[in-house]
């Protein structure tokens, strides 16, 4: 490259007075600054101080002059040849010294706004039609970039590898990871998934519902309302974060919204109108498969219920994202591989089917998109298999789960490559021509689905502030004494029913004097300070003051740990402080 520089330079005149020519475009550049700054100086009599400055301004500038002419007069190593073209800039030879930091900065922006890719990002997005089609991102082999949505491309600096993906703002990006094989960014726009549905497939303690709770938190982010049913309890910290909407749901009163099969129509449109994240706790409604399938049922049957009623009214959809964790157990391939009260529950079945069947082959339409989230491919219906257009492959190790996963990637992936995948890695197939290895990041809400270790072992005895909950009425033995209350009662019933009639008695009773307590009597139920606050704050504080004993017992270090803002992570500590939690001097 250096001795076809050298031949061009050869070969092509030179001008009388070229820029490339260092010393003099110094010299210009330093003098005029000189004289700038003394007749400023002089102008504003500024006294020697002010002839000082200029001095030293001049000074730094004759130091820094070679990379300031670099972006002020861009190609001015560039030659004239004898057509008149003007050939492509001729780069410094490596001998250069380095530049500083802020300079490459300087010519970074420079470029990109030479090139013109500095735009208003959203007012593209607005005026882009919505039937205009999106090109496919480019494979790291391809070096021509597309210009999908309303992204920029900044060319990539010498030696670096192209990027899968054009920039795009921080809300509308869905940031998933690295690419394992080049470190490529994998951040597709959050467009390219509304509407195709995903299946994200792993064995159990693979990373799965971390890579399911990255896109619920860019959600999040976005302000997308979305449903997580949530089978084993993993996305509830998601609604501990402060750019999260967050909203609990469950089976009895402890939740923030109390959801029952009669409720799930006003549950969908609080969340969707109020742009909810919200997390169906289902094991808060036990461990039958029938009850816990009768909500998913409902909820699923109101989702499509509110699409079907705005779309009759003329009003317009916002996208939502519903997320379907262990679907095996709700959308299975084969009814066999279901409890056995789930075969006497065929409405049930068909429900779901029904409900979750139109929202992933016609999300598109009516404004919502899936992710069906399952250990086993095997097990899930393949009418949701073949209707969604991205999949998440991670650790596999079952056979008939490996070919069913091999039909899809080969030849990019190997089999050997999805049984020995690192925890947090996976395949992407959906986003790019060819699917790709990621390396997912970490989601930033707490990590529920971690499996218990040893080393737990040695962590102090925590006993559980709330009794067990009593067994049901039925299954209680019933004390002697209160058999024979019961008996004496039946008794004295009888005997009253044999010498007076049904409006004698009720005559009598309305004759007995009310029974009226004694205020002084009353003791008044002693008041909890903790009880009193929000659920949400309540949550924070138990996972605080967990923060708090492991050693991260500062501001600073809290609000690293937490993830939270500064100014929650004071008042977080200062509730602690009122509760008695920690040291007031603290």
């Amino acid at each position: 490259m250096q001795e076809e520089q050298k031949r061009l330079q050869e070969a092509s005149p030179s001008p009388p007075f070229a820029l490339y020519k260092i010393k003099r475009d110094q010299y210009v550049l330093s003098g005029s600054v000189l004289l700038l700054g003394l007749f400023a100086a002089f102008i504003l009599h500024g006294g020697p101080g002010g002839f000082f400055t200029a001095i030293l301004v001049t000074f730094i500038i004759s130091a820094l002059s070679d990379e300031i002419l670099d972006v002020i007069v861009p190609g001015r190593y560039a030659h004239r040849v004898g057509t008149g073209e003007i050939i492509e800039y001729i780069a410094p030879a490596a001998s250069v010294r380095p530049k500083s930091t802020a300079i490459r900065l300087f010519q970074t922006i420079a470029a990109r706004r030479r090139a013109g890719t500095i735009v208003e990002e959203e007012e593209k997005a607005e005026q882009q039609p919505e039937d205009a089609p999106a090109s496919s991102p480019a494979s790291p082999e391809v070096t021509a970039q597309p210009a999908s949505q309303s992204g920029t491309l900044m060319p990539p600096l010498p030696g670096a590898p192209q990027r899968l993906f054009p920039f795009y703002g921080e809300k509308e990006t869905l940031r998933l990871g690295r690419v394992a094989a080049t470190g490529q960014r994998f951040d597709p726009h959050f467009n390219d998934l509304l509407g195709k549905g995903i299946i994200s497939s792993a064995v159990m303690g693979s990373g799965k519902s971390m890579a399911n709770g990255l896109i619920v938190e860019r959600a999040a982010l976005a302000g997308m309302p979305a449903v997580v049913l949530d089978h084993k309890g993993e996305y509830a910290s998601i609604t501990e974060l402060n750019f999260a909407k967050g909203l609990r749901a469950g089976a009895d009163a402890s939740f923030d919204f109390q959801l029952t099969e009669e409720r799930a129509d006003a549950f969908v449109r609080l969340v969707i109108d109020g742009r909810y994240q919200a997390i169906v706790d289902l094991p808060s409604y036990g461990l039958s498969w029938i009850v816990r399938a009768r909500i998913v049922s409902a909820v699923g049957k109101a989702l499509m219920a509110y699409s079907a009623q705005r779309q009759r009214r003329g009003i317009l959809l916002i996208p939502t994202l519903v997320v379907l964790d262990e679907a095996q157990l709700y959308l299975p391939e084969n009814i066999k591989y279901l409890p056995s009260e789930a075969k006497a529950n065929l409405d049930v079945l068909s429900d779901l089917n029904n409900a979750f069947f139109a929202m992933a082959s016609n999300g598109r339409s009516n404004g919502y998109t899936t992710i069906i989230s399952t250990p086993s491919l095997t097990y899930v219906a393949k009418a949701f298999i073949k209707s969604s257009q991205i999949y998440f492959f991670l650790r596999h190790s079952e056979k008939n789960d490996l070919d069913e996963c091999m039909r899809m990637l080969d030849p990019y992936v190997t089999r050997e490559q999805l049984e020995t995948m690192p925890i947090g890695c996976g395949v992407v197939k959906g986003f790019t021509p060819t699917p790709m290895i990621v390396q997912f990041d970490t989601k930033k809400s707490r990590d529920l689905a971690q499996t218990p270790m040893l080393e737990r072992l040695s962590m102090p005895i925590i006993m559980a502030d709330e009794p067990m909950e009593p067994l049901p009425l039925r299954q209680q033995p019933m004390p002697s004494s209160a058999k024979s209350e019961v008996s004496a009662i039946e008794k004295l019933t009888a005997i009253l029913a044999e010498r007076f009639t049904e409006e004698e008695l009720l005559a009598a009773i309305e004759q007995l004097p009310d029974r009226q307590s004694d205020p002084e009597d009353e003791e008044e139920p002693p008041t909890d300070p903790f009880a009193a606050l929000s659920v949400a704050d309540q949550r924070k504080i138990e996972w605080a003051k967990h923060l708090w004993e492991k050693g991260e017992a500062s501001v600073r270090k809290l609000e690293e740990a937490s993830g939270w803002s500064n100014y929650e992570t004071r008042r977080i500590i200062k509730l602690m402080k009122e509760l008695g939690l920690i040291e007031s001097d603290e």
